[in-house]
């Protein structure tokens, strides 16, 4: 049982990364030492670039973001599985992570 659904793979048009994935993940949250924050429990919205081959994913440390949505006390595949983050936050992650890498993304795998 996985612990994360993948939204969307937007192809990367410019840059050593080929793929953006936005992926909806839970969290079973607790106290992170590297930046000192406490993490909530719950569901968390993650969208990152990385390169994706055959049979191998491979991810650039510290390019991409995340934002919790939703709190929860345990994990429940049904609500992992049915929810859907609102289009302002997938715009505001995704946006933010198009920015801050100067990415040029296909977006229009997102209107299907």
């Amino acid at each position: 049982m996985s612990r994360s659904r993948i939204l969307y793979d937007f192809p990367i048009l410019n840059a050593s990364v080929n793929t953006l994935r936005v992926t909806l993940e839970y969290r079973m949250g607790g106290h992170n030492w590297f930046s000192g924050e406490n993490i909530p429990r719950g569901i968390a919205i993650s969208v990152s670039p990385l390169h994706v081959k055959e049979h191998s994913t491979s991810y650039l440390g510290f390019s991409g973001t995340a934002m919790h949505i939703k709190d929860m006390t345990r994990f429940n595949a049904k609500t992992l599985r049915e929810l859907v983050p609102t289009d302002e936050q997938l715009d505001r992650l995704i946006n933010h992570v198009i920015a801050d890498q100067n990415l040029e993304v296909d977006m229009s795998l997102r209107n299907k």
